[in-house]
């Protein structure tokens, strides 16, 4: 309940990904939600269909820029693997990880307990670098 909370899945939109032994509650957040669920590294014996979807990398997240609604990050996650769900996570999606891991840059803490974090991911700057003015003589 926590963790569908955290990352704010009470509407069926995207999909979340969760990472290595926080996948163990993929089955119960699917009976509390239509989010689909991208289970990376998952344990075992955890059977993929029925919205979950399973995936095993080495140390990043294949996944497009922006893509994901949110990320839960579990204590074996290595920094390139939170970097790389700080970039799939959608600007306005959340990031969740243990209390111990440092809160990355891109992202704005919003609540802490003794055990995680809850971040929520910048939104992209719309305006561009300042451009620098000269008057033309002539």
């Amino acid at each position: 309940m926590r963790l569908a909370a955290f990352l704010d899945l009470a509407d069926p939109r995207g999909y979340a990904v969760i990472t290595a032994s926080l996948g163990a509650h993929a089955p119960l957040l699917r009976q509390l939600t239509d989010v689909q669920l991208l289970l990376v590294n998952p344990p075992a014996e955890i059977q993929m269909g029925g919205g979950l979807s399973g995936l095993t990398v080495a140390e990043t997240l294949p996944l497009a820029a922006g893509s994901a609604r949110g990320v839960a990050v579990d204590a074996r996650s290595s920094p390139e693997l939170v970097r790389s769900a700080v970039a799939a996570v959608a600007p306005g999606g959340r990031l969740v990880a243990p209390a111990t891991f440092p809160v990355p840059s891109g992202v704005t803490e919003l609540v802490r307990d003794d055990r995680v974090w809850v971040a929520e991911r910048q939104p992209e700057s719309s305006t561009s670098r300042p451009i620098a003015l000269h008057r033309h003589r002539g």
